[in-house]
């Protein structure tokens, strides 16, 4: 927006600096990010049981937005701007506001790097920002990536998930190269330099709070990437933890273990998992690692009005089935049975319970309900003690601060993150986690290592 300055001398300094600043502030790169002029610029991606549509009531500001939809578990809504130049190194952030229509994940939206020859550059999963809403409320997402090696354009992608049914709106959408500054007006970047800066060395951390306590690590949702290879994030968690020789746990979504499943992607097409087999059969050889099934799917969707979860209000034989599945496709790829169970979500009902304690594999139900255990060993958890305050987001001030507040009469924490969703500045985060509990002697356990305690 133009401001106009009065050149009188008393502000005339004040006028000058506005007007350079202003200058500063990149020009968004997308045309009619808000929609204000319908589908122009745009390309709707139109399948079966999916829909995108501009209208009125998906407006964040102005006019119009855009509301995406799925009406099927294996369809995916998608819309995508205009492909625009770019090299590998310039830095991007794109920012844009999302609104669930029920409390949950349905939707994303990418930066998608593609080569001269119009292939995939680098690993798109490292430019991805989920949706997540709390139901009717709009929320603000922001994503920083960097153009790999190869990128000669970018484009935006807003898409749904093919795992859930849905209704997801969008608005808003501004791509700038650079970064925010501390000042709210981008910094302008190009990633070139060959010379990493030295990081400040991190201050002392201060011992607050009881010592000595057990920690079960819950990572969630390890899934494939489209080529069937292991997502770099989920290598540098567990690579992390490995140099530390600290016992941590990762939930599986057990669809990734399927050979014959269709991708998470649709333009993309899975090759061999071998190797993503053999770096879980690593892991758990190692000792140091227990996966556990984390449902097959990780699927939710609305019937009648109502949100629906893979594990509540789902019914019976679909639970059992899903359960079933995950533990034969363990069984056959690597060569053991899950025994521990985390719902996807943390949500379940009583033919949870029921579908549970028909496995008698299953020992250990993650944030189960202890009112009805299923005859299982309820590891339960602390809000105001958790990886990330809020969800997809570590924060070491909240978790080191709900530690002192609790862990007197505390036994244990199990405490909860998404690494597939960490940045850089997010993983330090964790680090500082890591490093405030190991000052207070933690003693990290897996599951199943902390039900046998428990139980002593």
């Amino acid at each position: 927006m133009k401001r106009p300055c009065l050149f009188h001398a008393a502000v005339l300094t004040a006028c000058i600096l506005t007007a350079s600043l202003q200058a500063a502030d990149p020009a968004p790169l997308l045309a009619n990010g808000g929609f204000e002029n319908g589908d122009h610029t745009w390309k709707i991606a139109n399948v079966p049981d999916a829909s995108a549509s501009v209208n009125e009531t998906a407006a964040h500001s102005g006019r119009f937005g855009l509301t995406l939809t799925n009406n099927a578990a294996r369809t995916v809504a998608r819309v995508m701007s205009a492909n625009l130049p770019t090299a590998p190194g310039r830095v991007y952030t794109l920012k844009f506001q999302a609104r669930t229509h029920a409390l949950g994940t349905y939707g994303g939206v990418s930066l998608r790097f593609l080569d001269v020859h119009g292939k995939n550059a680098g690993d798109p999963s490292l430019s991805h920002a989920k949706a997540t809403g709390i139901g009717g409320a709009w929320q603000a997402h922001t994503l920083t990536a960097t153009a790999p090696e190869g990128a000669a354009t970018v484009s935006v992608w807003v898409h749904t998930y093919s795992k859930q049914k849905g209704v997801v709106d969008f608005d808003d959408i501004e791509l700038i190269e650079g970064t925010p500054a501390a000042d709210g007006i981008p910094d302008p970047v190009l990633a070139t330099s060959s010379t990493p800066t030295a990081a400040p060395a991190p201050a002392p951390v201060a011992i607050t709070g009881g010592k000595g306590l057990p920690i079960v690590i819950k990572a969630n949702a390890l899934t494939v990437r489209p080529d069937g290879s292991l997502p770099p994030r989920w290598e540098k968690f567990a690579a992390y933890l490995n140099d530390r020789r600290l016992k941590f746990s990762i939930g599986v979504i057990t669809y990734s273990l399927d050979t014959t499943s269709q991708s998470y992607f649709a333009w993309a097409v899975d090759t061999s998992k071998e190797n993503y087999f053999a770096w879980i059969k690593e892991q758990h050889a190692s000792g140091l690692v227990e996966f556990w099934h984390h449902g097959y799917n990780h699927h939710q969707w609305l019937q009648n009005g109502s949100d629906v979860f893979e594990f509540k209000g789902s019914g019976y034989d679909h639970q059992l089935e899903h359960l079933k599945q995950g533990q034969d496709l363990a069984r056959e790829h690597l060569g053991f049975v899950f025994t521990t169970f985390g719902a996807p979500f943390n949500a379940t009902d009583s033919d949870t319970v029921r579908v549970l304690a028909k496995d008698t594999d299953i020992r250990v139900w993650l944030y189960g309900n202890p009112a009805d255990s299923a005859g299982k060993t309820i590891l339960d958890r602390d809000p105001q003690v958790n990886i990330e305050h809020p969800i997809f987001v570590p924060n070491f001030e909240k978790f080191a601060a709900g530690y002192a507040a609790s862990s007197a009469s505390r036994r244990y924490y199990v405490i909860e993150g998404h690494p597939a969703q960490w940045n850089d500045t997010q993983f330090a985060e964790f680090e500082r986690i890591i490093d405030f509990l190991v000052a207070h002697d933690a003693r990290f356990v897996t599951p199943t290592e902390l039900a046998d305690l428990l139980q002593r």
